[in-house]
């Protein structure tokens, strides 16, 4: 069974690092489904409840976080059947964005003030799992395809516009924070790592591509032209667009014959930082978050704190969370994370050089589902999608 639990603070942090605080006050479920993904409408009209979109498996759902007197009430307000796994909304909370079911979906946000949603646009894409929103663009993580950014031109009308990705690692995880910077969990078959990508850089694009049937060799260059070598001869490209100016045959001796060859020229005056900073770990990282100057990774057998300049890390603790801890959020110097069997775990980071577990709480029902979790802290309550 799934679950969307919010966990009161009360009397905001004080009484959490006294361990004696978090009290689940409402539960929303339904048989067979999975939670994924949340986000919260805090941007709602004065008098209306918050308004929580979650991603469940085979829906999306709308919730109101109404209150009823003392008591805080999670109703189902709509139920969009659409296959989502990963949530993002841009500045304003005008637009809501869904990745899942190898497409990306945008709903226009009500401009009334009550967070009600609908669907104006379907991109076709690879399958993504995760999705973050920064500086009018969407990146997602998508497994082998790498981490992919869509351009928000037309925040209606996402655009792809390009994808890093390595040979043999797969893009797990994407946190977007502080200054644009986007944070994302890297694997492959031996580490795991976090990657820090400068945002406020392009990506880099394909300005002009000149394809060859024999093998290209080498190339350089001048201010007006690229000379290629390749198997059969030489080659004479404009530098504006590569189209072949000239040519000559059997003039350079051939190193082996081919197969299809390009020469690529990338506009470097749009260059996309790939890594502006990686920590490699040596277990494997499940989820991250950050303030203005940490990032905080969640492993298999504990937490790193990371500095944002270079992802040196600070500080550390072990079996302080459980396994398979994905759901993370940070709040006022206190890092909450929920695990696959529905453990919530408060740490200390306000030292962030000596993080410090100050409790765990198990939220209802318990069950190891295994499926990806999430938390939203907005005080005076946390949000979670307890798998």
């Amino acid at each position: 069974m799934s679950a969307r639990t919010k966990v009161a603070m009360l009397a905001a942090c004080a009484l959490v690092r006294g361990v004696s605080a978090l009290v689940v006050e409402d539960t929303f479920s339904k048989q067979g489904l999975h939670a994924d993904d949340l986000i919260l409408n805090t941007a709602v009209a004065a008098g209306n409840p918050d308004v929580v979109y979650a991603a469940a498996g085979t829906e999306l759902w709308v919730l109101e976080a109404g209150t009823g007197g003392a008591a805080i009430a999670l109703t189902l307000r709509e139920t969009v059947p659409k296959e989502v796994s990963g949530l993002a909304v841009d500045t304003g909370y005008q637009h809501l964005y869904a990745v899942g079911d190898n497409g990306l979906t945008t709903f226009k946000v009500s401009d009334q003030g009550t967070g009600d949603i609908s669907e104006v646009s379907f991109l076709a894409t690879t399958d993504c799992s995760m999705l973050g929103y920064s500086g009018g663009a969407l990146y997602a993580a998508c497994g082998s395809e790498g981490l992919n950014r869509f351009k928000l031109t037309d925040p209606q009308n996402p655009k792809f516009s390009g994808r890093v990705n390595h040979s043999g690692t797969s893009y797990e995880f994407v946190h977007v924070g502080d200054k644009g910077m986007v944070y994302a969990v890297v694997s492959d078959m031996m580490t795991s790592k976090v990657v820090k990508h400068d945002t406020s850089q392009s990506w880099v694009v394909a300005a002009a591509t000149y394809t060859s049937a024999d093998t290209v060799r080498s190339i350089t260059s001048d201010a007006s032209y690229v000379y290629a070598t390749t198997d059969t001869g030489v080659v004479v490209l404009s530098t504006v667009d590569l189209s072949a100016v000239g040519s000559c045959t059997n003039c350079v001796g051939p190193s082996s014959q081919g197969v299809t060859s390009k020469v690529v020229k990338h506009d470097t005056s749009q260059s996309w930082v790939v890594a502006a900073a990686t920590y490699t770990s040596a277990d494997t990282v499940r989820s991250i978050t950050s303030d203005a100057s940490y990032v905080y990774a969640t492993t298999d057998t504990g937490v790193v704190v990371l500095s944002t300049v270079d992802l040196s890390a600070v500080g550390s603790c072990t079996n302080c969370v459980g396994p398979s801890s994905q759901g993370v959020t940070h709040h006022d110097g206190l890092l909450f994370v929920l695990d696959a069997v529905q453990m919530l775990y408060v740490v200390d980071v306000s030292v962030p050089s000596s993080p410090v577990p100050q409790a765990s709480y198990p939220l209802t029902p318990q069950t190891a589902s295994g499926a990806r979790t999430a938390l939203i802290a907005h005080a005076p309550y946390i949000y979670a999608a307890a798998g």
